[in-house]
This record gives structure tokens, C-alpha cells and sequence, in this order.
């Protein structure tokens, strides 16, 4: 028996729900994948903006650092005043430091406006 008909026969075997089970994973991660490639195609990552919110502890922290690292301009909002001087001081001394750094709490939305706004008058 060659390869492809034990497959073959494997696909017989195996429920109708099983395959598509197996193959909706595998689409949508080729789907996936091609969208990103895409966009990377646009937005080379050294011209990246993002805006991290949280940026002065854990998760938000580290994630500021890798898109530094990777020459992308980056702003850093925290509620934490002296922590998010450490963040940006951190961040300067990368290679090609691209850094704002704003205080600004999630949870009030006039600070979210206000970091908005700093970020559009800096792009300007």
C-alpha cells in the first residue's frame, strides 16, 4: 500500500466532524498568517507606532522593550509617574530610540483623550 492511499484510507476512516475539526485550525492559521505577512509587506517594523498602555510593569513592559529593539516608535503611558521615567530611560538607551512617554490612567477617559492628543501633535 503507498503512502497516499493509507491517507487516503486514513480519510475515509476518520468522522466527517473529525476532518473539518482538523482542517478549520489549519485554515484559519494559513489565513492568519498571510494577513501578517501582508502587513509587513506595508509597515516594514522599523516604521511601526504602537501605543502601549501599561508599559510601566510586566507584560506592558516587555512589550515596549521588544518593539524598541526593533526599531518601532513607541509610546509608553502609565499611571506611575517614576516608573514610567525608568521605562523611558530604559528605552533611550536602546539603539534607536524612538520613545514618548505619557502618565495616563486606562480607566479615565478624559487621560486617554489627552494621550491622544499628544501623540497626534507629536506626529505632526
Amino acid at each position: 500500500m503507498s503512502p497516499s492511499s493509507s491517507f487516503t484510507a486514513l480519510l475515509r476512516a476518520l468522522p466527517k466532524s473529525t476532518l473539518i475539526g482538523a482542517i478549520i485550525p489549519l485554515l484559519l492559521y494559513v489565513l492568519t498568517a498571510r494577513r501578517s505577512s501582508l502587513r509587513n509587506k506595508k509597515v516594514p517594523k522599523a516604521g511601526e507606532r504602537v501605543v502601549i498602555i501599561g508599559a510601566t510593569s510586566g507584560i506592558g513592559r516587555a512589550i515596549a522593550k521588544e518593539y524598541a529593539l526593533r526599531g518601532a516608535k513607541v509610546c509608553v503611558v502609565g499611571r506611575r509617574a517614576n516608573l514610567l521615567k525608568e521605562v523611558e530611560g530604559e528605552l533611550k538607551q536602546l539603539p534607536t530610540p524612538s520613545v514618548l512617554a505619557i502618565e495616563g490612567d486606562f480607566t479615565h477617559a478624559e487621560d486617554m483623550v489627552r494621550v491622544r492628543q499628544q501623540v497626534i501633535d507629536r506626529k505632526s
